[in-house]
């Protein structure tokens, strides 16, 4: 039977810029724009497909040694200034594949339990 260590040391990479870092999910969320029309005295509306919406992410990064040698806190410090200098990047996303992306914001969770690094929840956005 496998372990939680197992399990855990055998999550996904994902890659972003070139870096890459042990993910636990990538969320995505996928929204149609739908322009809509109002006809007077007709109730309910028309619709025009305008198209679809940039794509959001949401990633859990683990920087953990336990999870990956050396992670924390030297891949976490190649990490940083790529997360706060906002350009975009191809992101490797493991179901739609290679799409450009820009990060929106991330948050650091640094917890007792999790002594060997942290974890960073990253979201992003498709653009062009």
């Amino acid at each position: 039977m496998a372990t939680p260590e197992d399990i855990i040391s055998g999550l996904p990479e994902l890659s972003w810029r070139s870096l890459t870092a042990p993910c636990n999910y990538a969320h995505f969320d996928v929204s149609i724009s739908q322009a809509e029309r109002r006809y007077p005295y007709v109730d309910g509306a028309g619709h025009d497909n305008t198209g679809v919406d940039p794509i959001k992410f949401s990633v859990l990064l683990y920087f953990l040694n336990t999870v990956e040698a050396d992670s924390y806190p030297a891949n976490w410090e190649e990490w940083k200034p790529a997360l706060l200098d906002g350009s975009s990047g191809n992101l490797d996303h493991p179901v739609l594949g290679i799409v450009r992306a820009r990060v929106l914001s991330w948050h650091v969770e640094l917890t007792a339990a999790a002594r060997a690094g942290i974890v960073v929840s990253v979201h992003f956005t498709q653009t062009r």
